[in-house]
């Protein structure tokens, strides 16, 4: 009786030390977790990751675009360009370039455009002359797994530009 009870009282005690002691370690400074475990990635700002041009008038309709940051990128499949103001006008689907095709975790298989500039085109001539805003909304992720929530911006359509005639 005496044998098991000394057997329980070491198991504890072992039990006790094994947790308590990693406890006075790291307290002590002798024990050291690697600098990296709890570093978050150092990730951009929305805006400073897909960088929204501005839109221009040009003689066939509007150019717009983004300048996205080195290692992130837009789901094509998540942008979205509608007429602001007037809300009523109706324009024409943009042609968006190609994207690359990328398998998402969540979407499954996309398009997406990485790092660089991305322009789309809005064809419409003088049907868009009183279009003064558009909403754009789009989505997008850094390479290192974070994802933005989809974003949406009211822009302002800039003068005829004279770069394509």
């Amino acid at each position: 009786m005496q044998m098991k009870t000394l057997n329980r009282l070491t198991l504890s005690l072992l039990f006790a030390a094994s947790c308590v002691l990693p406890c006075f370690a790291i307290a002590a400074g002798l024990w050291h977790a690697p600098s990296n475990v709890n570093a978050a990635p150092n990730i951009l700002a929305v805006d400073e990751a897909f960088q929204l041009q501005p839109v221009e008038r040009t003689a066939h309709g509007l150019k717009l675009g983004w300048f996205i940051s080195p290692g992130y990128y837009l789901y094509q499949e998540r942008i979205r360009i509608e007429a602001a103001t007037p809300a009523t006008l109706k324009i024409s689907k943009p042609k968006l370039p190609v994207g690359e095709k990328h398998h998402d975790e969540h979407f499954g298989d996309v398009h997406i455009y990485r790092g660089g500039r991305h322009e789309v085109e809005i064809a419409g001539g003088k049907s868009l002359s009183k279009l003064r805003q558009l909403k754009i909304t789009y989505q997008g992720c850094a390479e290192s797994g974070i994802c933005y929530p989809p974003q949406t911006r009211i822009v302002d359509i800039i003068a005829l530009s004279t770069a394509h005639p």
